[in-house]
């Protein structure tokens, strides 16, 4: 409509024009006014071009072709148009940018999971790797790298983890055995060494050493070797007395210069045999001198083997004694005296003897105290069943924690005990009833594992049932305390380890059908309930 009033606007004014040339000042104003209309309309429609050209752009800028003009369409209505293209376009482009936003958020989002679990997954690759490389170290193969095992992510390292301590455990076996054969191969060399030492010089005095004929204990042979040294050694002296009385009665019935020579060389080379020198080598003597230093020097060996064997067995005495007072003063829980604060062994005695006397006086004190003090609890244990165990333990520590420690240590011995008599015997049912004695293999793996669940449990799942703490006279600390041990938490770790043993495999089935099996399942159903 506005563009109709336009047109008829322009037909109206150009006919006024044409009507009134011949009227030079109407005729300017005329033109004066048609003028500045055609202005208006041009400055008008160069304005619209201008809002048609910007839209485009921005709807080109959107990756659209503009919408296109219709006929007779006026430059406002198409105005319009655009418009409403370019709402529509922003509208979509919005959605667009809303969604991609939220792609890259959902991205952003994943990635940073993503990493978070290959760190994690880095982390336990490594620490897989660290425990191979220790089980490896130790020349042994990593479960984890053997074909016919697989195990789930989670589940590496726990099997790792669980072959390694394995290791370590028969290592530190290992090593124990190893150490104690050194010990006893020195030993045994030391002993082997001495034996032949006594041989020999058993064998230099003309006699065959005992041990070359008869059997002994490792322990007994020494003492038969030297045993045998000693009567050699009497012998020997003993002979060489009759020699030398031989040869004063020689003497004495004026016999033969060569018989006196050779009784003399005789009992030259007896004596060199004793480990002595014959005084006769050291200086010329008359050949009544030469029998007589020889008595004298027979008789002198002889002294002095007795006084040796006499100080020897009084030295023997002396460290048995030693080592009776050391060993009950380290049985009353003290440690002895060293030897060295003291000049000899007899002061030594003296002062050990001293020392049990007064850690006896403070002991029966102590002992005094504790009678006095033990609880009604500690004295009447509650009972033990099938389905629960009692142990109690005492300690007396300088300090009050270290006592307490002391007494759950000393339970927990005792526990392991009790533990262990409890499952051999329900292993010893369970091979009886399966009929699998025979089995060597099966058999002693239920024995490992028993020795594996009984170490396992008593570390954890007892209780503290009742506890007493005092301190004595003497300034120390003395605690009692009984432990409660649920026994179906021995039975549950002794199933699963069966359950999961591939040496019992073959016989699980045969294991599992017999009553004392069946009792267990029975006993860790109970114990789960309650």
């Amino acid at each position: 409509m506005k563009n109709l009033r336009k047109i008829l606007l322009s037909l109206f004014f150009g006919i006024l024009i044409n009507t009134s040339v011949q009227s030079i000042t109407f005729g300017h104003g005329v033109l004066s006014a048609f003028s500045i209309f055609t202005n208006v309309m041009a400055d008008e429609h160069t304005a619209e071009k201008a809002v048609i050209k910007e839209l485009k752009i921005k709807i080109y800028n959107l990756d659209s072709e503009p919408v296109k003009r219709k006929l007779v369409q006026s430059d406002k209505k198409y105005i319009i148009s655009l418009k409403e293209q370019l709402n529509e376009l922003i509208k979509v482009q919005e959605e667009k940018d809303k969604k991609s936003a939220e792609l890259k958020a959902k991205e952003e989002k994943e990635t940073a999971e993503k990493q978070k679990k290959d760190a994690k997954e880095n982390k336990r690759q490594a620490l897989k790797k660290e425990i191979e490389d220790e089980i490896t170290a130790l020349g042994f193969e990593p479960v984890t790298q053997k074909k016919e095992k697989e195990f789930a992510d989670d589940e590496e390292i726990q099997a790792l983890e669980k072959q390694l301590s394995e290791i370590k455990e028969l290592k530190a076996k290992e090593e124990k055995e190893t150490a104690e054969k050194q010990k006893k191969d020195a030993k045994e060399n030391k002993r082997q060494a001495l034996k032949k030492e006594i041989e020999d010089q058993i064998i230099a005095l003309g006699v065959e050493p005992v041990t070359k004929k008869s059997e002994f204990a490792d322990d007994e042979e020494i003492q038969a070797l030297q045993s045998q040294l000693e009567e050699v050694k009497k012998a020997k002296i003993k002979a060489l007395k009759d020699k030398y009385d031989e040869l004063k009665k020689a003497k004495a019935e004026k016999e033969k210069e060569e018989r006196l020579k050779a009784l003399k060389e005789e009992i030259e080379s007896e004596i060199i045999a004793l480990g002595a020198k014959p005084v006769t080598q050291n200086s010329e003597f008359a050949d009544d001198a030469n029998i007589q230093a020889l008595g004298k020097q027979l008789e002198q060996l002889r002294i002095e083997a007795e006084s040796k064997k006499a100080a020897e067995k009084l030295e023997g005495e002396r460290q048995e004694v030693i080592q009776v007072v050391r060993k009950e003063i380290l049985e009353l829980g003290e440690t002895p005296i060293s030897e060295y604060v003291v000049n000899n062994e007899d002061e030594f005695i003296k002062a050990l003897n001293s020392q049990l006397e007064e850690i006896k006086k403070i002991k029966a004190q102590e002992e005094k105290e504790i009678q006095e003090s033990i609880p009604e609890w500690f004295i009447m244990m509650p009972k033990a069943n099938e389905k629960v165990i009692y142990v109690r333990g005492t300690a007396v520590v300088d300090t009050l924690q270290g006592s307490i420690d002391s007494a759950t240590n000393a339970a927990l011995r005792e526990l392991g005990k009790k533990l262990e008599t409890r499952l051999n015997t329900k292993v010893n049912e369970t091979v009886i009833q399966a009929g699998i004695g025979e089995d060597i293999k099966t058999k002693s793996e239920m024995e490992r594992v028993s020795t594996l669940v009984v170490k396992e449990v008593t570390i954890s799942g007892y209780e503290i049932a009742k506890t007493k703490m005092f301190k004595m006279d003497n300034g120390k600390y003395r605690s009692f305390i009984l432990l409660e041990y649920p026994v179906g938490n021995l039975y549950k770790a002794f199933i699963n380890r069966l359950e999961n043993s591939k040496e019992i495999k073959e016989s699980l089935i045969a294991i599992k059908n017999t009553d004392t099996f069946k009792e267990l399942e029975a006993y860790v159903v109970d114990f789960a309930g309650a």
